[in-house]
C-alpha cells in the first residue's frame, strides 16, 4: 500500500490500473492474513487444551479466544487487520487546518487510500510483537512446559520485558527505526498538501527525528491536526526511549553480590589506609609538642618542668589530629558483616576441601587394599595352576 500511495502521488492523485492492481493484491493478502490468524488462535486453543489450561467442555467460543473484552482475542484483532484500501473505491476527506502565516483556517483534503495505508501500517506493525514472542523462545515446548509448571502466563508484557532484558540495545534500535519510518510517512501524508517542504520524505524524517530528540529547531513545523498528533507521538516515544536507555544503563552498571563485596573490601582498605595516615599525623603532632616543650625546658629562660602547667590538649594541631583520628577509628570500629561473611565462606570452603581430600584418600586406600587382595588371589591361583600342570606332566 505504501508503493500504491507513492504511485498515486506521482500520478497527481488519479488512480490508474497499476494502483487498482496493487489494491487488489493488498486485499488478497489481507484475506490470507485473517486466515493465518484464525489458524494461529485455533492452534493456541489446542495447546491450551493439552496444557490443561481450559476445562474439558470448553470450546473456542467459551475459552475467550474468539471474542473477549478482558484479553486480546481473534475478533478485535481481525477487525483491526481487515482494514485496507478497497479496490476501485477512492474518495477525498476534507479537513481544515490553521495556517500560521495567514492566521486563518484553510481547507485541505486527505485521500481514503492514504488514511487506509497509514492505519494498515500501524495496525500490522503489532504483528512484530507476536513474532518477538517466538524470537525470545517463549513459544518453545520446553518454555511452555516450564511456564505451566510454575503457573506463569506467557503474555505480551512478559515477552517485552524479557526481550528488553536480554538484548535491550537491538530491541530499542529496531523499534526506534521502525517508529521513525512509520511516523515520517504519516507526517508526509498529513502535511504534503499543507506545507510544501514536508512533501519530501527526507524532510519528514528530519522533523520526526528532531521531535524525538526533543530539540525542536523550528525550521519545519506541522500545521494540520494530524501532523501535530504525529509530532506529539514522536515526542512521547523519544521521552520513553530516553527513560528506557537510562534504565538499561543503570541495570548494566549494577554490581553483582560478589562485586559488591570486593568494592566494600576496597573501600575498607582505603579507610584503613586513611586511619593509619591519621594515626601517623596524630603521633607526629604529639611528638612535635613534646619536642617544643623539651626545648623550652632546656633553655635557660624557662624554669618550668617538661610538661609544664599547660596541658597537651591546648595545642590546636594536636587536638585536630586527635579528633580526626578518633572519628576515623569510630567509623571503622563497627564490625563489617560482609567481611566476616567472606572469611566464613573461605573457612567453609577450606573445610569442604579438607573433607573431600580425606574422602579421596580413604577411597585410594580402599582401592589399594582391594588391589593387593586381588593380586594375592591371582598369585595363589597361578601357583595352583602350576602345580596342576606339573602333576599332569609327570
Amino acid at each position: 500500500m505504501v508503493v500504491e500511495t507513492n504511485l498515486l502521488w506521482a500520478k497527481g492523485g488519479d488512480a490508474d490500473g497499476l494502483c487498482e492492481l496493487l489494491k487488489l493484491l493488498s486485499s488478497f493478502l489481507t484475506l490470507w492474513l485473517l486466515l493465518f490468524l484464525f489458524v494461529y488462535y485455533k492452534r493456541k486453543f489446542e495447546r491450551m487444551k493439552m496444557a490443561n489450561e481450559l476445562l474439558p467442555q470448553d470450546t473456542v467460543v467459551s475459552s475467550g479466544l474468539l471474542w473477549s473484552l478482558r484479553s486480546w482475542s481473534y475478533a478485535p484483532e481481525a477487525i483491526l487487520l481487515a482494514v485496507c484500501a478497497p479496490p476501485f473505491v477512492s474518495f477525498e476527506v476534507e479537513v481544515s487546518y490553521y495556517d500560521l502565516h495567514r492566521e486563518a483556517y484553510l481547507p485541505t483534503s486527505l485521500s481514503s487510500d492514504e488514511v487506509a495505508t497509514v492505519f494498515m501500517m500501524f495496525s500490522r506493525s503489532f504483528l512484530l510483537v507476536r513474532w518477538l514472542t517466538f524470537l525470545s523462545g517463549l513459544e518453545s515446548h520446553s518454555s511452555r512446559l516450564y511456564a505451566n509448571l510454575n503457573h506463569l502466563n506467557t503474555s505480551t508484557s512478559l515477552t517485552l520485558r524479557l526481550s528488553l532484558r536480554r538484548f535491550p540495545i537491538r530491541l530499542l534500535s529496531c523499534a526506534s527505526a521502525l517508529i521513525l519510518l512509520m511516523l515520517s510517512f504519516a507526517m508526509q501524508v498529513a502535511e504534503r498538501r499543507v506545507t510544501r517542504k514536508l512533501d519530501e520524505f527526507s524532510n519528514c524524517v528530519w522533523l520526526v527525528l528532531v521531535s524525538m530528540s526533543g530539540v525542536g529547531f523550528g525550521d519545519l513545523v506541522p500545521q494540520s491536526l494530524a501532523g501535530r498528533m504525529v509530532s506529539t507521538a514522536a515526542i512521547v516515544w523519544g521521552t520513553l526511549l530516553a527513560i528506557l536507555l537510562v534504565l538499561v544503563v543503570m541495570r548494566g552498571s549494577e554490581l553483582s553480590k560478589s562485586e559488591s563485596r570486593v568494592d566494600k573490601m576496597l573501600e575498607l582498605t582505603r579507610e584503613r589506609r586513611r586511619m593509619k595516615q591519621s594515626a601517623a599525623f596524630y603521633i607526629q603532632a604529639a611528638w612535635t609538642a613534646y619536642l617544643e616543650r623539651l626545648q623550652r625546658s632546656q633553655s635557660g629562660f624557662s624554669t618550668s618542668p617538661l610538661m609544664g602547667n599547660e596541658p597537651l590538649h591546648a595545642d590546636p594541631k594536636f587536638c585536630f589530629s586527635m579528633r580526626r583520628f578518633r572519628a576515623l577509628r569510630k567509623t571503622l570500629s563497627n564490625p563489617d558483616d560482609d567481611v566476616q561473611l567472606i572469611f566464613k565462606e573461605l573457612l567453609d570452603s577450606r573445610t569442604r576441601l579438607e573433607g573431600r581430600l580425606r574422602d579421596v584418600e580413604e577411597k585410594l586406600d580402599e582401592m589399594d587394599a582391594k588391589f593387593e587382595h586381588n593380586i594375592a588371589a591371582m598369585n595363589e591361583l597361578l601357583q595352583k595352576n602350576l602345580k596342576y600342570l606339573k602333576h599332569v606332566a609327570s
